[in-house]
């Protein structure tokens, strides 16, 4: 049986962020068949950390560092971990890169495979 992995990233505040975000997940998809990829961005926040936002909407700015110090990341995180046919999740900062030749799809496999 195949294990199903979430991809999970966030382009939030600057535009720069977003577009980041959409770069991030065009690699993702060369290397690994994700199950599922979810990207908070400014607009749709509230569908992903919809508790966070109510609470601490008064800090979830673009000029506060971590579009409110990171506080929405563990909402988004646990929401995607808690569907049952997902056996984990793979966070991916949008400053990051993926890379996605035949050597590393092998060895990101085997990890996931592992884990």
């Amino acid at each position: 049986m195949t294990k199903k992995w979430v991809l999970a990233t966030a382009g939030l505040g600057a535009p720069k962020f977003e577009e980041a975000s959409n770069r991030l997940i065009s690699q993702a998809k060369l290397l690994y068949p994700f199950a599922k990829i979810i990207q908070c961005t400014n607009s749709n926040l509230s569908e992903h950390a919809p508790k966070t936002l109510e609470k601490y909407e008064k800090y979830l700015k673009s000029n506060v560092h971590g579009f409110g110090y990171f506080i929405w990341k563990s909402e988004l995180v646990n929401n995607a971990l808690n569907n049952p046919d997902v056996n984990g999740v793979v966070w991916a900062d949008a400053g990051c890169e993926f890379n996605y030749t035949k050597k590393a799809k092998i060895i990101f496999k085997f990890w996931l495979f592992k884990a």
